[in-house]
């Protein structure tokens, strides 16, 4: 109240100048924001993001492609919800015959009636978040349908993937693809869904197949973030968002 000026700033570049600041850096950098929601300039929810930013402004380098969030915020406090979302995207509504424990664990009724939702396009706002897709994937191993407190389906995700052992399971693949003109990089993980599938179909174990997930998500935005430094000509890349609190994430971003 103190007559001050105050500045809407995008929520992710606000993580990104955040870590700036840490770490007294100035000029333009390479960000890493993930994290679970953060309102994005196109209207759609981010949180899985690749950003050339100054303290001035961002530009939007690289993101997850959109999935829907089935329900809203619903989603958030639903893993499976984002299951639904991810598996109707690789397969289309033939998911539901896939012989997954999910789909035995959730019912394939209640699946169906969300698969209609997001045909009809009702109530699924589109999200490039890493975190709803840590959710996902919590769901889609049956290590968490719902939750009781934020971050609790990937922080148990997490937790199985450590108990891996010394296998190192490498990663599952995705496609980078340019959009709008080239400018902004879609990381699409639809192959690392379809993939996952086929090991849990396979009976592998699930302590392998989340820290292969794991691998994943660091290989795919570790080489987003090169291609935009390189693009942009920049060697400093600054890694923000609630996603860090992971321990592999962080570890291996910054080996990579």
């Amino acid at each position: 109240g103190q007559g001050l000026e105050t500045v809407a700033v995008q929520h992710h570049h606000a993580h990104a100048l955040s870590c700036m600041a840490e770490n007294d850096l100035d000029g333009q950098v390479v960000a890493v924001t993930l994290d679970g929601t953060g309102y994005g300039t196109d209207g759609h929810i981010w949180g899985g993001e690749v950003l050339t930013c100054t303290r001035k402004g961002f530009t939007r380098r690289a993101q997850l492609s959109y999935v829907p969030m089935p329900g809203g915020d619903a989603a958030v406090l639903e893993p499976w919800r984002m299951a639904a979302s991810v598996l109707f995207r690789a397969f289309g509504r033939s998911f539901l015959d896939l012989d997954l424990a999910v789909i035995q664990e959730v019912g394939r009724e209640k699946l169906g009636f969300i698969c209609q939702m997001m045909e009809k396009n009702l109530n699924s706002p589109l999200t490039s978040s890493a975190g709803r897709i840590f959710d996902a994937v919590s769901s889609l191993l049956c290590i968490r349908h719902e939750i009781s407190h934020e971050s609790q389906a990937a922080m148990e995700l997490e937790a199985v993937a450590s108990g891996a052992g010394s296998d190192e399971p490498g990663s599952y693949d995705f496609d980078l693809k340019g959009s709008d003109a080239g400018l902004l990089t879609q990381i699409d993980l639809t192959p690392c869904i379809r993939q996952m599938v086929r090991d849990l179909t396979q009976g592998r174990d699930q302590a392998l197949i989340s820290l292969k997930f794991h691998g994943t998500m660091v290989r795919a935005f570790a080489l987003a973030a090169a291609k935009t430094a390189e693009n942009a000509g920049l060697d400093r890349v600054v890694l923000s968002g609630g996603v860090f609190n992971n321990n592999i994430i962080l570890t291996r971003m910054i080996q990579s």
